[in-house]
């Protein structure tokens, strides 16, 4: 007996989609692969238009996968779905980059701070200030937010901080926050910083680093000499 309901036509063009970009991962366009990657939150949705759309509003993969939640939603043909997708997605991607931190690796230097802190913070509208509480061999006791802003400026007290430093039993802390509008750090970090430190060292507490993340680069206000550094790690 024959049906009346035919298949949608993107139906087919989907599957075609999935066998090219598996095939090609490292050589399909980044449209195609946003539109594939789009399949997964919009099973009965033709995604190449939202894929296209999503490439011309924000001008670059990376843009896209940067784009906040309201920004998305403002999006024709992006729900609810696509945005907890993407939240996820960034999410793992945090998780990745923190997991041989978590998972033993020594905070010896800023690098290895500013690849974890990044994977937080890249992108981000607003300033974060994140702090890595460490032992005295370095090693990760808790990679915590402490304070989320506005687009310039961020919100943080030197009695919490100090507070979380003895709730964890740290030795020290490396404090970490990001300019979305670039810039290198302002009077105001230094000054943040010069209290941290203050309050950390009467309770015995070191302040090891405060740094900054920018769009391409990064400022560590203790390598850079905008502070004055603390004495050698262990």
């Amino acid at each position: 007996m024959s049906s009346d309901k035919t298949e949608p036509l993107y139906l087919g063009h989907r599957e075609r989609l999935r066998q090219e970009v598996i095939s090609n991962l490292d050589r399909v366009p980044d449209a195609r692969l946003l539109e594939h990657l789009l399949t997964y939150a919009l099973p009965r949705r033709d995604t190449q238009p939202i894929s296209r759309e999503l490439m011309h509003t924000f001008g670059s993969l990376r843009a896209v996968l940067d784009a906040d939640r309201s920004e998305l939603l403002a999006v024709s043909g992006i729900g609810p779905r696509c945005a907890d997708l993407w939240e996820v997605l960034r999410e793992l991607r945090a998780r990745y980059a923190e997991s041989p931190v978590v998972h033993g690796q020594c905070l010896c230097d800023n690098k290895s701070v500013v690849q974890m802190a990044r994977a937080r913070l890249a992108g981000l509208k607003k300033e974060e200030v994140w702090a890595a509480f460490v032992d005295t061999g370095l090693h990760l006791l808790k990679w915590e937010r402490l304070s989320t802003g506005t687009i310039d400026a961020a919100y943080l007290h030197a009695q919490e901080v100090v507070r979380l430093c003895l709730k964890y039993h740290a030795w020290g802390f490396i404090l970490v926050h990001n300019h979305p509008a670039g810039g290198r750090p302002s009077a105001q970090d230094v000054n943040l910083s010069m209290q941290l430190e203050k309050a950390a060292e009467a309770v015995g507490i070191r302040m090891l680093e405060h740094i900054v993340i920018m769009d391409n680069t990064y400022c560590g206000l203790k390598e850079d000499g905008l502070i004055e550094p603390s004495p050698a790690r262990p």
